[in-house]
């Protein structure tokens, strides 16, 4: 992801679904669909009205359909949840519809079980 940020490119669908390992456990970054250049400004707005993956998307991305490197680091973010909750999906008690009211009152993600102190 931070060679994607050196190459002002956004992927937006950061998942563990999209990730891969190769024979040496370097993990590889897959479906770059919804990847969009960001060379003119440090965002992208989306302007069409595509099905996105709700429950990886930062705030900003719900509401204003902004994305930026940060809302990547975001989506990392989540990614990393799914791995330390060893693949549990994440708000799995929350439907889609109800992940913008969950984020704007304040709640997150709960620390997984399996996740280091140090992270």
């Amino acid at each position: 992801m931070e060679y994607l940020s050196t190459c002002s490119i956004i992927h937006r669908d950061l998942a563990a679904r999209n990730c891969m390992l190769d024979c040496n456990m370097t993990v590889k970054i897959a479906d770059f669909g919804m990847a969009r250049c960001i060379n003119e400004q440090s965002y992208y707005r989306q302007e069409s009205d595509t099905p996105i993956p709700v429950k990886w998307m930062a705030p900003e991305s719900l509401l204003q359909r902004v994305y930026s490197e940060k809302s990547d680091v975001w989506s990392f973010v989540v990614t990393s949840w799914e791995v330390f909750s060893l693949g549990k999906s994440p708000y799995s008690n929350t439907p889609n519809i109800g992940i913008v009211d969950y984020l704007r009152t304040g709640h997150r993600l709960p620390l997984p079980a399996a996740c280091p102190s140090n992270m």
